[in-house]
């Protein structure tokens, strides 16, 4: 089956739809949209939600195209449930997987969003530091790892994997209201032992580093910090 992904690098989302179709070894064409300029075709074609990504199957005029990066996971999982078991059989760990994904958004996702832009400051990493002690117990719950469910990537570490990345970079380089707040060592130490070799795991795994382009996040977050420090 031909997969096309209309995705892009920047957008956290999109990422996760590669890491699903990376993990279960799917062959898969990349068509790249500006977040900042995007098509004139784009809305009426693919997506009239004009968003990324989209995960297109089929070449022809009848292709089916799926939005939303959760249902594309699923999607995946389930097209190479025989190859893969992105998202696992057993009910339990399934309902467990889902659990901890959502819990991480509640408490972490998309925060390095809100600290990137100076929304957030110092105040508010006790939340966080709050939120990654329960995640730290529910990781610890599944077992040694390093992954949540083992040895092997799953949908519970698809699902998660680009957000970590973001908020770790954004804190490495003490980018708007985490400047000089040392999140990125306390995130990476000896206080969180279980997340520090969690997120070690996820991004030093090669299906990660196939969707990862330091070099674009990385002068993107910066942009983003300048402009909302100017418009300040």
């Amino acid at each position: 089956m031909a997969y096309k992904l209309y995705s892009a690098e920047a957008c956290p989302f999109a990422q996760r739809a590669r890491l699903a179709l990376e993990v279960v070894g799917a062959k898969y064409e990349i068509v790249e949209i500006d977040l900042q300029n995007k098509p004139s075709w784009y809305a009426s074609k693919v997506n009239p939600a004009s968003k990324v990504p989209v995960l297109q199957l089929g070449e022809d005029d009848n292709a089916l195209k799926f939005p939303e990066s959760l249902v594309i996971m699923d999607l995946v999982a389930d097209l190479h449930a025989k190859d893969h078991s992105l998202l696992p059989e057993d009910p339990i760990q399934r309902a467990q997987s889902r659990y901890f994904a959502e819990r991480f958004s509640q408490l972490v996702g998309t925060k390095y969003h809100h600290f990137l832009r100076g929304n957030l400051d110092s105040s508010a990493l006790p939340e966080l530091y709050s939120g990654v002690t329960e995640l730290e117990g529910l990781l610890e719950a599944q077992g040694p790892g390093p992954f949540f469910l083992g040895e092997k990537l799953s949908w519970a570490d698809v699902a998660i994997a680009p957000f970590i990345a973001r908020l770790l970079l954004v804190a490495r380089e003490e980018l708007g209201g985490l400047q000089g707040t040392g999140a990125y060592e306390t995130l990476t130490g000896s206080k969180f032992p279980r997340f520090a070799a969690y997120s070690k795991a996820l991004l030093a795994s090669e299906a990660f580093k196939k969707t990862w382009n330091e070099s674009v996040l990385l002068a993107r977050v910066k942009g983003v910090a300048q402009q909302s420090l100017v418009s300040k």
